[in-house]
Parts: C-alpha cells; sequence; structure tokens
C-alpha cells in the first residue's frame, strides 16, 4: 500500500466514527497534498529512496503531523 491510501483510509475511519460528512477526507487529502508539493520536505517516508539526499524527505512524525492537521482544518472548515 502507498502511503496516501493508508492515510486516505485512515481518515475514512475517523470521519465514519464521528459520522462527518465524508468530502472532508477528500478536502484534506488536497490539503495534505498542497502542503507536502509546496514544502521543502515534500516526500513521505514510504517513499524514500536511498539515492535521494535525507534533506528531500519529510520524517514520518512531521508527515502524521500534517495529515492530522490537514484533517482537523477541513473538518472546521466544512462541519
Amino acid at each position: 500500500e502507498t502511503w496516501r491510501r493508508k492515510i486516505c483510509e485512515w481518515k475514512y475511519q475517523i470521519v465514519d466514527y464521528y459520522n462527518i460528512d465524508r468530502e472532508v477526507v477528500s478536502v484534506s487529502m488536497t490539503y495534505l497534498d498542497r502542503y507536502l508539493a509546496l514544502s521543502e520536505n515534500h516526500s513521505p517516508p514510504e517513499l524514500s529512496d536511498e539515492n535521494v539526499p535525507s534533506s528531500t524527505t519529510i520524517d514520518k512524525k512531521q508527515f502524521q503531523l500534517a495529515a492530522m492537521t490537514s484533517l482537523y482544518i477541513a473538518i472546521k472548515l466544512y462541519e
């Protein structure tokens, strides 16, 4: 599984548990993708390559924080 699929499934589990509109997950994934595209460290941990310098990969905790924060923002704006 890819990092994106794993995080997407996790977000759907969260919104289903709390009876939140599932569209929020799509919005939050857009926010996460935009953040990763704009950040200096844009490669998710699972996609890091040994040949790529470590400065171009995001650390696992930062990635999880970005994923959680994107869901939080989407919920606050759309619910």
